[in-house]
């Protein structure tokens, strides 16, 4: 008796599982699935406005899975303010320019991007310039004394300070020099006063040079907004004159995957693409460095 019940429930339970075959079967479609080559990746905009650039511009693309973008070249670009709609030219490559250099960027005004592709699909982005701001020392036509040495005393570095800028989150120091023997360097900060940017030989570090000799330089700050993350200047971990600090190392570290491109993706007033538009103020000042270079070698 048990073994025929056994039998007979072996039976039934090979039967239930032909059926459930048999209704998996018929209930699959055969038909292919069509995926809409439009819907897969993203676009993608970078642009950054700045009246220290000659002009400005706007990067348009696609991501393609597992393939290398593809340049957005036949959409309609244009960056409008309050008094202005300047309509930009497709250059190469999905780079879009002011050719003309019309786009007249004012402190503490508000732009807007405004991109229609082929397709229908529109982009717009939204930045507010950082406000005015100046150079309060060194002043320009000043001469300051600088050092380019391997033992460098940073107390000897002359500062520099300016006024707070609205709108600006932090602050980026840069010295630019055109010299066989030096550059300049960039720093950057949240406070209004900090060192003038170390010194950095062109030539060879075993080589031996001992002069003085006067350079002319160009000192900028730029004011940086707030999409922009902060990235102290990590080869003064603990100097009194940076503002890196152990957390910053941390914050990066164990930041978010956006933080690759050095912008905060929620501070970004960008819509129907990923990337960036922002801006950045600027004050420049026309200076001459008296430098001592005492370079032993080796």
């Amino acid at each position: 008796m048990y073994q025929a019940d056994s039998f007979d429930f072996e039976i039934l339970m090979k039967y239930i599982f032909i059926f459930y075959l048999f209704i998996l079967f018929f209930s699959c479609s055969l038909d292919p699935v069509v995926i809409d080559p439009e819907t897969l990746g993203d676009y993608y905009v970078f642009c950054t406005l700045s009246p220290g650039y000659s002009h400005q511009e706007v990067l348009l693309g696609k991501s393609v899975p597992e393939g290398l973008p593809v340049a957005i070249t036949d959409a309609e670009v244009a960056i409008c303010s309050d008094s202005q709609s300047v309509v930009l030219t497709h250059i190469k490559n999905g780079l879009y320019r002011d050719v003309n250099s019309n786009l007249k960027l004012n402190p503490g005004s508000t732009y807007t991007l405004e991109i229609k592709i082929q397709n229908g699909k529109q982009i717009t982005g939204k930045t507010t310039l950082p406000g005015a701001f100046d150079i309060l020392y060194p002043l320009t036509g000043d001469t300051i004394q600088h050092f380019l040495s391997r033992t460098l005393d940073t107390l000897l570095l002359a500062h520099v300070g300016w006024l707070q800028s609205e709108h600006a989150k932090f602050y980026s120091i840069y010295l630019k020099i055109e010299d066989d023997q030096m550059h300049g360097g960039l720093i950057s900060t949240f406070r209004s006063d900090v060192i003038i940017p170390e010194l950095t030989p062109n030539f060879s570090w075993i080589d031996t040079l001992k002069c003085e000799k006067l350079v002319q330089a160009d000192l900028y700050v730029f004011a940086r907004d707030s999409t922009e993350r902060f990235f102290g200047n990590s080869r003064h971990f603990l100097d009194n004159y940076t503002d890196y600090t152990w957390e910053d190392l941390e914050d990066w570290i164990i930041g978010s995957e956006d933080r690759i491109w050095g912008f905060d993706a929620d501070k970004i007033k960008l819509d129907g693409a990923i990337g960036v538009f922002n801006s950045i103020g600027m004050a420049k000042h026309e200076i001459c460095l008296n430098v001592k270079i005492d370079w032993p070698g080796d």
